[in-house]
């Protein structure tokens, strides 16, 4: 949706908005407080996303630039997992999505009846996104379908369950002996099933005559 602007970078109207609803710097610690408590928080990350940690670092640093305390926690990928995809026990993560079709993905992230079982681990519930990404999926009506995308794109910018930082281009490499290989995109690895290799050059395979 062409018409839903970005979010703009306003560091002076967050500190505006903060201290309208009573956060201030009581005690001189360049630390925002309201009602006895500190406004910190954990982000959490997986071990070895480097892009991730440092994209942390940055918001970090902004965050403080505006009083706000962000530590930051690298998990490996195993306890990451279990503790904000399976117990949801945390204040703040940053991962990224991978995309298949719109329609699809965007369902199994922000429904709500993809709470319990699915991956909208974020617990977001809104119904009026719940609606659009049933029209969006569930239309006959491609021009009702599209519509339906675009109202939820708006619903998502006015009611955020993050914050969309950017979007990632991933290019893969392969070997010019692989035929069949999508030539415009590739969405998942499952578009890689029609993949082939011509015989002659096959490596590391076994013979299917000469058995294990």
């Amino acid at each position: 949706n062409d018409k839903v602007d970005p979010y703009s970078y306003q560091p002076q109207e967050a500190i505006r908005i903060l201290r309208s609803v009573g956060w201030d710097d009581r005690d001189a610690d360049s630390i925002l407080e309201k009602d006895g408590r500190k406004f910190e928080f954990t982000s959490y990350t997986v071990e070895g996303e480097v892009l991730s940690t440092d994209v942390l670092q940055i918001i970090q640093q902004q965050l403080r630039d505006i009083g706000i305390k962000m530590d930051i926690a690298v998990l490996p990928f195993d306890k990451f997992v279990d503790q904000t995809m399976r117990k949801r026990e945390f204040d703040a993560i940053i991962l990224y999505y991978p995309f298949r079709s719109v329609f699809e993905t965007s369902h199994i992230y922000w429904h709500s009846d993809q709470i319990e079982d699915g991956l909208n681990f974020s617990s977001y519930k809104n119904l009026k996104v719940d609606h659009l990404l049933d029209e969006a999926r569930l239309s006959l009506d491609p021009d009702r379908r599209l519509a339906a995308f675009k109202e939820f794109q708006k619903e998502l910018h006015d009611d955020p369950p993050g914050i969309f930082l950017f979007w990632r281009n991933m290019p893969i490499a392969f070997h010019k002996r692989y035929h069949g290989i999508p030539e415009k995109k590739m969405e998942s690895f499952r578009d890689l099933i029609h993949i082939w290799v011509p015989r002659d050059e096959q490596r590391g395979l076994v013979d299917k005559d000469e058995g294990l």
